[in-house]
This record gives structure tokens, sequence and C-alpha cells, in this order.
């Protein structure tokens, strides 16, 4: 087992690393909430949000600072800033990559108890580890810098825990998701709770864990925000009391159910309600061999019901974020594994590998899709240091495609000119009475004025008359002649380009089907 182990690891390692080098930031949350505020903790400036203000003080300090040791010692070694952010994601790309193989190794473990599966057994473990590390899903969520790819790693330790009757365990991996990541992860361990109390009937050992399990983490958590907020407060009871109280969330957007059901089509392929539908109804109309298969079923629904519940959760909450998805992916790579096995079961052996092939085939083609095209906005800020001076960076309408301050050269500094969004833009670290608001309006003290503060600028440009309309706040500056072309890069142009052919790659038919426009980089002429 352990050379096996040894071997999942490093196959779901070297995925990860692919992610942790090309894989584009996806959510501008991602930058501001959390690249910019490591960026100040560890560099001393940074773009603030107004979670962050103490007045509001809904992010957890302890949260970054866990990803701080790979950029200390990247900087302890003369290392450059973008060194330590691909650090970071590196460091990232272990935690997951470890996590999945945990995980993997307790469904065998817990499979091998049960002598009359042997010949599943292989199906299961497998298929689980196959579907997890070949998922875009995956790809894009295992070196995110985000609370939710932290809940979906410990996500794959609770299931571990849980699958080998570490209960002590799997209730400190739910504590660590909710105090230290994201609160409303907690809801995957609901599940664990009912079995721990009810099936178990151990109520008193679930207080004690809990208690214990919260206590260590809320304390240290607590003494965090407190010094960082100068005041004593703790973020994740902010949080919840922000969300439940306020409901500001649909200020930021609403989408239908369709949106979530896009998302798994495209994270987890088209094959995905495929295998599932199939292979769930083959599980329950099947007949066991044995009491010990019948038991062993139970288990399985029992071990699938937090998919279940974080899906009813999330699909009924009017503002959607694909991100919100990442707890659950360990528990719908279980799902796929299970009805995998239902499908091998009725249909034959050759059922396996045909449909990891495809269902791997298909997440490629979409990891390539989307990494060429929006590579470019990461692409760009590696190439500012080409066109020095250094100087101030000005983003319009890109802003919200800004991938982080340790990305951009020594002695460049960045800011915002105003554009037709009308919403709260971050603000700065240490700078004094910044105003921020609860209601996302815009804060016009955010502005730099683009024809004296800015040496530099970002921007999107038409290829065509009609792709990118230009405005007043959002004109065309290349044609103005008041700024020089150093960089153009290509970037999606999502409207004009074929539905199904931009989302997935296929040679030639993506070429010939999508549309792109100009990712540039502008220097004022003086």
């Amino acid at each position: 087992m352990l050379l096996s182990n040894w071997l999942i690891f490093r196959l779901c390692l070297t995925v990860r690393t692919a992610s942790a080098l090309w894989n584009i930031i996806h959510d501008c949350d991602e930058t501001y909430n959390y690249w910019e505020p490591l960026h100040h903790l560890l560099h001393g400036s940074g773009f603030q949000t107004w979670e962050y203000s103490p007045q509001y003080a809904l992010r957890s300090y302890l949260y970054l600072w866990l990803y701080s040791p790979p950029a200390i010692l990247i900087s302890w070694l003369g290392g450059s800033k973008v060194t330590q952010f691909y650090a970071i994601r590196f460091w990232m790309a272990v935690w997951t990559a470890a996590a999945e193989t945990v995980a993997f190794g307790a469904l065998k473990q817990r499979l091998d108890k049960n002598k009359s599966l042997s010949k599943s057994l292989s199906v299961y473990s497998l298929a689980f580890v196959a579907f997890s590390a070949t998922s875009a899903g995956l790809f894009v969520s295992g070196t995110a810098f985000l609370p939710s790819s932290f809940a979906m790693q410990l996500a794959y330790a609770c299931l571990a825990a849980w699958l080998t009757d570490r209960y002590a365990l799997a209730v400190a991996c739910i504590a660590a998701m909710a105090i230290v990541g994201w609160p409303f992860a907690a809801a995957i361990g609901l599940p664990l709770a009912v079995d721990l109390i009810a099936l178990k009937r151990k109520p008193g050992l679930f207080v004690a864990y809990s208690a214990v399990s919260g206590l260590s983490l809320a304390i240290p958590v607590a003494l965090t925000d407190t010094l960082a907020y100068g005041r004593p407060t703790l973020s994740p009871i902010n949080l919840l009391s922000y969300n439940v109280l306020n409901s500001g969330s649909h200020l930021y957007g609403t989408s239908p159910l369709s949106y979530y059901l896009m998302n798994y089509a495209l994270n987890f392929t088209p094959l995905m309600p495929l295998i599932l539908i199939a292979g769930l109804l083959a599980a329950l109309v099947g007949q066991s061999a044995s009491r010990q298969d019948r038991q062993l079923r139970w288990k399985l629904l029992l071990w699938l019901s937090p998919l279940l519940l974080w899906n009813a959760i999330f699909f009924l909450q009017a503002h959607k974020e694909e991100r919100f998805l990442y707890p659950c992916y360990p528990f719908l790579c279980l799902a796929l594994a299970v009805a995998l096995e239902s499908i091998r079961h009725r249909l034959g052996s050759w059922t396996v590998p045909c449909i990891i092939a495809g269902f791997a085939a298909f997440s490629l083609s979409r990891i390539l899709a989307t990494t060429l095209a929006y590579q470019s906005h990461v692409t760009i800020y590696h190439r500012l240091a080409g066109h020095g001076p250094a100087g101030r960076l000005c983003l319009g309408k890109e802003w919200h495609r800004f991938p982080s301050a340790f990305l951009l050269p020594h002695g460049w500094s960045v800011g915002f000119v105003r554009s037709e969004f009308r919403g709260q833009l971050p603000g700065r670290f240490g700078l004094a009475d910044q105003p921020f608001n609860l209601d996302n309006r815009e804060e016009t003290a955010r502005y730099l004025n683009v024809t004296s503060d800015c040496d530099y600028l970002i921007d999107r440009r038409s290829n065509e008359l009609d792709s990118v309309r230009y405005t007043e706040l959002e004109p065309d500056y290349l044609a103005t002649g008041d700024w020089q072309l150093l960089e153009d890069l290509p970037i999606l142009e999502p409207d004009k380009s074929h539905r199904l052919f931009r989302a997935f790659y296929l040679p030639w038919l993506f070429e010939r089907s999508v549309r792109f426009s100009s990712y540039v980089l502008l220097r004022r002429v003086t």
C-alpha cells in the first residue's frame, strides 16, 4: 500500500504542479481578498477590500499566514516576488496532492476489509483518484488561493478520516474548514454529525471532539485577527453575521439554477451526469451478494450525502459562484467512482478504461481551451520588466483581471482609473480614513488621473469594429495618440465565439471558431 500511495501521490503532484505553473487566476476575489493581503503582510503594500477594513473584519489573517512559509523562504534565499508567487502555488499543489492521496489510501483500506469486493476494490479506489486527478475542476481549485479550495483539501482529509472511523480527526478537519477557512463549509460535516450522534449513538464524543477542535482553532484565529484588526474580533463570526443578517451577497450578482449545472458540465465534463445517472441507478437496483455488501452500499450513501446536502444548499442561493462548489468535489469524485463500479458490474470491465479515458480527454480539452483563451492576462505581467523603466501601471476596465502584485517587477506600482464599472473597488492597506461601504457603492477616491498619474496602461482593444464598445470612460486609448503600444496579446471574445469550441479545445476547430481581441500594454508618450 505504501508503494501504491507513493505512486498516486507522484501522479497527483505532477498534475497539480502543472496547475501551479499554468492555471490562470479565474476569480478577482482570489486576487484582491487573498493574494493582495498576503503581499501586504510580506512586502508592506497591497490592495485592501472592504472585508479587511477593521470596521467589518470579515477575513481571517491566520488563513493568510498559512501560505507564507514558501514565500518567506524564497525571500530569504534572495528570490524574486514572481518566484514567491509560484512557490506558494506549489505549496498548494503539494497539499492538494497529499489530500487526494490520503483519501485514496483510506478508501482502499476501507474496501480491503470487505473481501467479497476484491474485484471491485481497484475500480473504486483507482477510479476515485483518476476522476480527481484528471478533472478540470480540480485543475482550477487545486492551486487556487481561496478558502473554498482550503476547505476542499480538508474535505479530502475529512473523507479519509471518516472512511477509516477516525472521528476525532474528521471533526477536526470540519472545524478547521469552518474556523480558519470558510465558515459555511461546516455544512459538509452535518452528515458526519448524524453518523456519530444518531448511528453510532455517541453524542458525548461528538460534543467533546467539536469543543476541543473548535477552541483549539478559534483561540489562535481570534488572537491573530485581534492583532491584525486592532480590536477584539473573530472573523468567521463576522462573516456569518454579515451573510445572515445583511444578506448582501445579491449585490454581487444572481444566477439561475442552470449556472451550477453548466459549471459541473464544464469542470467535470458532459459525461458526469451520464456516469452518475447510469451508475447510481444500477447501484440502487443491483443485488448484493452478501449482507456485508448491502451494509457497504448504505455506508457509501452516507459518505456521499455531503455532496447531496451541499448542492441542495448552494443551488438554492441566488448568488452563485464556481468556487462555492469546491468543497464538495471530493465527494463528487467518490460518487463518480461508485457509479463507474456499478456500470462495470452491469456492462463489463471494458467500460472502466473507456469512461476514464473519455473523462480525461474532455478535461484536458477544457483545460487547454481556458488556458489558451485567457493566459494573456497573466503573461502580459511577466513581460513588464522588459519595458522599463519602472513606473505606475494603470488599470481601467481590466481591473478584474489583475493577477497579483507578486507579478509586478521591482519598483512598479499599480492603480485604477475610472471605467464604466460602478461598484466598489479596493483601497490600499496602510492608508488612513479610507471610505468603505457594505453596499458595493462606487468610491471615487480610489481613482487616479489617467492623464497625469499613469506611465503604463493595460487595456483590451477590439480587432473588429463591433467587438469592443468604446465610451468616454473606456476609450480606445491607443487611437488617441497619447499612448505607445508595447505588447499585443490575444484574449478570447466570448460573445463572438462558438459556445462549444470556446469551452472545449479541439485542434483546428478552436482556431476557426473562436475570436480574439487584443490585450495590450501601453506606455504614455512623453
